[in-house]
Parts: C-alpha cells; sequence; structure tokens
C-alpha cells in the first residue's frame, strides 16, 4: 500500500487493489468490510477496522485514493 501504481495493479489475482472513485470495486475495501470470520478479511492477522476506520478508507477512495 505504499506506492500506488502497485494499489492500482492489485495482486495475484489480477484485481486491482484500489479503483478510484469506487470502493465497491476496490479489493482492499471488500477484504475490510467482510464479516469478521471471513478467512480474507483484512488485516488478517489483527482486529477488524472500526466502522471509522473503514469510512475513512471509503471517503479516501471516494475522493480519488490520493498517495500525496
Amino acid at each position: 500500500l505504499d506506492h500506488r501504481e502497485g494499489v492500482l495493479l492489485g495482486g495475484s489475482s489480477g484485481v486491482p487493489g484500489i479503483v478510484p472513485s469506487d470502493p465497491d470495486a476496490s479489493e482492499i475495501f471488500v477484504r475490510i468490510t467482510l464479516p469478521e470470520d471471513d478467512s480474507d478479511i483484512m488485516p488478517p492477522e489483527e482486529d477488524p477496522l472500526n466502522e471509522e476506520e473503514i469510512e475513512t478508507v471509503r471517503a479516501w477512495i471516494i475522493n480519488g485514493a490520493s498517495f500525496e
């Protein structure tokens, strides 16, 4: 998540990690909003994000996911 280009390209699945302006198409957003018992939830080894943190990520994506 430290380089915009890598996040936009996506990982091994080929699905973009972030689709600017579209949280529902952004794999990162999808994964942080999965049920707690889902094995694909992010972050995988820490507590799930709370509602405020999720809303912050959603707003960041909606506003273009700037890295500046």
